[in-house]
């Protein structure tokens, strides 16, 4: 036979493999989908930046102040305009308003001064209703764009008021000071920075922690069928469900080791990035230079880390059941690949959707995307975050009412023929491919 016809037998038994086609189909459309996930969340960070509704307070009520203020509103008439509020009025309209601009008294005065050493001042408050992507860079964005709105339009002011050098109009840079608000929390923008990436690689990290369960259930029940030992395992006087019991510990257990190394690089990466960020800020205090663990628990407390680890719990056993289920339904190790590929592009996609789009704001839609058992860790860490008690613990029964459901079908699978034989659809899969 010549390498020619060797080459085109090869690819031809490659690509008459399923497990080939659907990685071959389904990359390239996750991708596509990422895409425009990602896409949308973009543009609506984009689009909120521009279009949102700002509080402007003028608390200084100067000629300049008045001038900026005119100057502000001719590139965003969005802005609304109130003086003489002082914090807990600010705070209150924070429903309002997502983003206020305060302009304190005796601003005009350090404008002018022109001081390198003293440069004035401006507190924005920024308000998030969640610690997505899509929230955080929206908000953020606003209130960076807007100081520079302030800087630029302040410089224009001064100049055509007095006649100085360009050198000292460069010494006109407002310093931005940024309070951010979510629940009850009250977070400098380097916290809140670092709570986001937190939110990210905690959430990430523990879907894919329940994923890998997942993973290994289903292929330590197919490569059991697959060996042929199932059959001996049956034949001991062993209930099936131990069977289903023994097995699902062992995964559990598996993935809690995965998990704890996951969890190591993912404390040193988060450190890094608080400690980093605390540093850049120019903080002089010690709060800003706490460790991870010491930073996590001043924020949600040890009530709601264990709220979280219990949830993370239950769901990882709900994979566990829910790969099980599925090796069941596979007749060896590759039919169980083809189930599992899907299920973790789906999950994959859904993580990346929820933090680019953002989690709904009322707890029903919460709910619902909680429904979707791995992703109930994320809708949990937000609720604790945002001190929504009801939330967290509607979350977690929902999760332990899904994983009680996953056990009863698996109790009935494992009394089933399925458990031996596989389905119809899997059986012809991998008749399929021995023929070839």
């Amino acid at each position: 036979m010549s390498l020619k016809k060797l080459i085109w037998k090869e690819l031809y038994s490659t690509l008459r493999n399923p497990q080939v086609l659907v990685g071959v189909i389904i990359v390239p459309v996750m991708f596509f989908i990422v895409g425009n996930i990602a896409s949308v969340g973009i543009e609506h960070a984009a689009r909120e930046a521009v279009t949102m509704k700002i509080l402007f307070v003028d608390n200084d009520a100067t000629n300049l102040t008045q001038q900026l203020v005119s100057a502000l509103r001719q590139v965003n008439p969005n802005i609304v305009v109130q003086s003489g509020l002082g914090i807990e009025d600010i705070k209150s309209l924070l429903e309002d308003y997502k983003v206020i601009v305060v302009i304190p008294q005796g601003f005009t005065q350090q404008v002018l001064s022109l001081s390198p050493s003293k440069p004035p001042l401006i507190n924005v408050y920024v308000s998030l209703d969640t610690l997505t992507q899509a929230m955080t860079g929206g908000r953020m964005q606003a209130a960076d764009v807007m100081g520079k709105m302030i800087t630029e339009a302040l410089r224009t002011i001064v100049l055509s008021m007095h006649n100085i050098s360009p050198e000292l109009l460069e010494r006109i840079q407002p310093r931005i000071n940024t309070t951010v608000t979510i629940g009850t929390l009250s977070l400098k923008s380097y916290e809140a920075s670092s709570l986001a990436n937190m939110f990210f690689s905690t959430t990430f990290v523990a879907i894919m922690a329940a994923a890998l369960v997942l993973q290994y259930g289903a292929l330590s029940m197919a490569q059991e069928k697959e060996d042929k030992t199932f059959e001996t395992l049956l034949s001991q006087p062993v209930p099936r469900l131990y069977i289903g019991l023994s097995k699902m510990t062992g995964v559990v257990v598996l993935a809690l080791i995965t998990l704890a190394l996951f969890a190591a690089s993912w404390y040193y990466y988060i450190n890094k990035i608080i400690t980093t960020s605390a540093a850049v800020s120019g903080e002089e205090s010690p709060e800003a230079y706490l460790s991870f663990l010491s930073f996590l628990k001043n924020i949600v407390g040890l009530s709601g880390i264990l709220a979280l680890l219990a949830n993370l719990f239950i769901v990882m056993i709900g994979a566990a059941l829910l790969g099980i289920i599925l090796g069941g339904f596979a007749a060896d190790t590759r039919s169980a690949g083809m189930l599992i590929g899907p299920v973790w592009i789906l999950i994959i996609m859904s993580v990346i959707a929820v933090e680019m789009i953002g989690i709904p704001a009322s707890p029903s839609g919460q709910l619902v995307v909680a429904a979707t058992l791995f992703l109930g860790p994320l809708v949990s860490l937000n609720s604790i975050i945002l001190n929504t008690s009801m939330v967290t613990m509607s979350t977690i029964i929902l999760n332990l009412l899904e994983t009680i459901a996953l056990a009863y079908v698996l109790s009935r699978v494992l009394n089933s023929e399925i458990m031996i034989i596989g389905t119809g659809l899997m059986r012809r899969l991998r008749t399929r491919q021995v023929s070839v």
